[in-house]
């Protein structure tokens, strides 16, 4: 694999890239899967222009046309496996962080994996758990944001719902510097929670940038529909939501809706 910008700009310590750079892929998560196949143990990183079949969560489809990051790291467990959700808070701190430094956009996380500007959704992480590779477990991140991307030809809900980063800073960003900014800060961060400090300081990041706890809330349990204020977050990063009759319940998978004032009268 030939050098690419945004791998000179790594500066790693945990990780051991095997790094590629594409034009386009069905998937970066299925690329990186497949390579976790071939060549474990190191960390696959995939970095694509564009998407033909990016997923999102339950099996949804995330567009993915040219002008966004489209990156997928693969990361090999160092954790217990029941801890592996908190890698999803993880990398969620890691792009915020990376937004915040490089355009000085105040960017919150959504519970579980929505990254959002004023409510508006920029981006989103969605992470696989990929068992069976001999004696590894590894987690595959995979992250969609919409950096440069032109809003106007996509469908018209998606225009009323999200944001691109060029759109709010005025002009367009490095899609590279970028991607290796925020794989530099996943890197730290699992320094971070396989040292003594464990997933604490994980916990407390995601508890700053978050833009749902305190909220009036609908998660869709699939089953059924509960509203209530998100009022904090367990270990496992399951969300705590109050309800009326204030009995709180702990939702580890679900769709919110962040509700406004009159939608909750």
């Amino acid at each position: 694999m030939t050098m690419d910008k945004s791998q000179s700009l790594f500066k790693l310590t945990r990780l051991r890239p095997d790094f590629h750079r594409i034009e386009s892929v069905d998937s970066t998560n299925n690329m990186v899967k497949t390579l976790l196949k071939q060549e474990p143990p190191q960390n696959p990183i995939v970095l694509a222009s564009k998407q033909t079949g990016g997923k999102g969560r339950h099996g949804r489809k995330w567009l993915s046309p040219e002008g966004g990051l489209y990156l997928s790291v693969g990361i090999d467990l160092r954790i217990p496996v029941e801890q592996s959700p908190i890698l999803v808070m993880l990398v969620g701190c890691a792009c915020v962080a990376s937004i915040r430094e490089l355009t000085g956009t105040k960017v919150g996380l959504k519970w579980p994996n929505d990254l959002l500007i004023d409510d508006r959704k920029v981006g989103g992480i969605l992470c696989e758990l990929v068992t069976g590779l001999k004696d590894f477990y590894y987690v595959i991140a995979g992250i969609g944001i919409n950096v440069n991307t032109n809003l106007e030809n996509m469908h018209p809900t998606v225009q009323r719902t999200s944001t691109s980063l060029a759109s709010i800073i005025g002009h367009p960003l490095s899609i590279e510097r970028l991607a290796a900014d925020i794989i530099n800060n996943i890197d730290t961060r699992l320094d971070q929670i396989e040292s003594k400090q464990g997933i604490d300081p994980i916990l407390r990041e995601w508890l700053e940038y978050s833009v749902t706890l305190g909220k009036e809330v609908s998660v869709d349990l699939g089953e059924q529909i509960i509203t209530g204020k998100a009022i904090g977050i367990t270990r496992d990063g399951s969300l705590i939501v109050e309800q009326g009759n204030g009995s709180p319940t702990h939702v580890t998978v679900g769709d919110v809706v962040h509700l406004r004032s009159d939608d909750t009268k």
